[in-house]
């Protein structure tokens, strides 16, 4: 009993409960008493329940449902104003290629609108699409 009383004065909320005819295994021994006793424990400690994986999933399930809408909304904008995308898409290449060889040699640092790549275009300092293909092996 003094290595008993020792434990219960180191585990915090810890009882000691001796249970008559029983030895060293009283989950075996007297099993009906144990749960008992157990049971009675557990409900005058128990924490208020915590968010489990069930509604974790589910408040993640939401988010991902949430996030995924966006996104279609977004795409659903886009194929709605193809031009729009056209224009976007150009824009990005030319940034892109801004200081490349090909971009420095054709102004691309010039070239912040859809309206100074049509004037860029018609000055003749950027290639025809077709001659872009030519120069990457297209044709």
């Amino acid at each position: 009993m003094e290595v008993a009383e020792r434990f219960r004065a180191l585990i915090p909320s810890a009882e000691l409960i001796t249970i008559a005819n029983c030895g060293h295994a009283p989950m075996l021994e007297q099993p009906l008493m144990f749960n008992a006793i157990v049971e009675d424990w557990l409900h005058r400690h128990a924490r208020p329940s915590r968010p489990g994986p069930a509604m974790i999933a589910r408040l993640g399930g939401a988010a991902l449902d949430a996030a995924v809408a966006w996104r279609r909304r977004g795409f659903e904008r886009l194929w709605r104003q193809p031009m729009i995308v056209q224009e976007r898409s150009l824009l990005t290449a030319v940034a892109a290629a801004r200081n490349t060889d090909f971009g420095l040699a054709h102004d691309f640092d010039r070239v912040r609108s859809i309206d100074d790549y049509r004037r860029a275009r018609a000055a003749a300092r950027l290639p025809r699409p077709q001659a872009l293909a030519r120069q990457r092996g297209g044709g």
